[in-house]
């Protein structure tokens, strides 16, 4: 097992379009190329990058393929991707976008990953909703052996096909964690989806789950488990923290989602 855990400050600014690295993102880029460097030789089933900075390299090492040849064999994977979330929106996410479209979706989590028909338990955590900006996307995604996925801050979209992704690994699930997950809506409208639906979906469909985690944010709507969002132009996703017409019966959807998982867990120990 491999954890490199890199400071959990994010201090990128940028300035008139210029972008200088700092000094902890050099760092980080210093570890990462120390670890492709040795990659043919460390053979990893279980790696961990937490406190990611998610930034490109000028010299595009996360391009080559002693990068992608940490991933090949592992079974175990967890990346966890900080932001500056002092702001909101386009300014300080553009900067981001070239390492979700050229490293995260392609390098890492690409239909062909070397990982792909191996990989068990899956963790991937950002502070920002992702999903449509920064654009991510399970539509391709077929992990086999997946028994233990953790999403924190995914958007559940047509987009993002996270909805998707879960059902089509419903034979092998035992354990599903989502943290901070939302659903977008344009401002002024009403959502395309509800968390209601979601939720009977998974309780009609995922039979072998044993163990449900479902964390909100502190300021969520009261009673909702789960928040939406809404896209402002100005400022990209915000959260909607007051009550979305439709949304009454999300809260009880998911009490009979957790009651059907744990009826399945008790009576696979009997």
């Amino acid at each position: 097992m491999l954890v490199p855990s890199l400071h959990p400050d994010h201090n990128e600014y940028v300035f008139g379009g210029d972008f200088e690295p700092s000094s902890r993102l050099l760092m980080q880029f210093a570890i990462l190329r120390g670890l492709c460097s040795a990659s043919d030789k460390l053979h990893l089933t279980s790696f961990s990058i937490l406190n990611l900075l998610p930034y490109n390299a000028d010299d595009g090492f996360y391009g080559t393929p002693l990068f992608t040849r940490l991933f090949l064999s592992l079974q175990m994977l967890h990346i966890s991707i900080i932001t500056d979330q002092s702001h909101e929106g386009s300014f300080p996410r553009g900067p981001m976008m070239p390492f979700w479209d050229n490293t995260i979706q392609p390098r890492i989590f690409n239909p062909s990953a070397g990982f792909a028909l191996i990989l068990t338990s899956l963790t991937l955590e950002g502070d920002i909703d992702i999903g449509e900006f920064p654009d991510f996307s399970f539509a391709k995604l077929n992990y086999p052996r997946l028994s233990s996925p953790s999403l924190a801050c995914f958007m559940f979209s047509e987009a993002s096909d996270l909805e998707g992704f879960i059902i089509r690994h419903k034979a092998t699930l035992c354990y599903l964690k989502l943290k901070h997950c939302t659903i977008p809506f344009p401002e002024g409208g009403r959502p395309s989806r509800y968390w209601a639906q979601i939720w009977n979906r998974f309780a009609e469909e995922l039979m072998s789950l044993e163990e449900l985690v479902v964390e909100s944010k502190m300021d969520t709507a009261p009673g909702r488990p789960l928040n939406y969002a809404y896209f402002d132009p100005g400022w990209g996703y915000n959260s909607d923290y007051e009550e979305v017409p439709g949304d009454e019966r999300d809260a009880e959807a998911l009490a009979a989602f957790d009651a059907v998982v744990k009826s399945a867990a008790v009576h696979g120990q009997a």
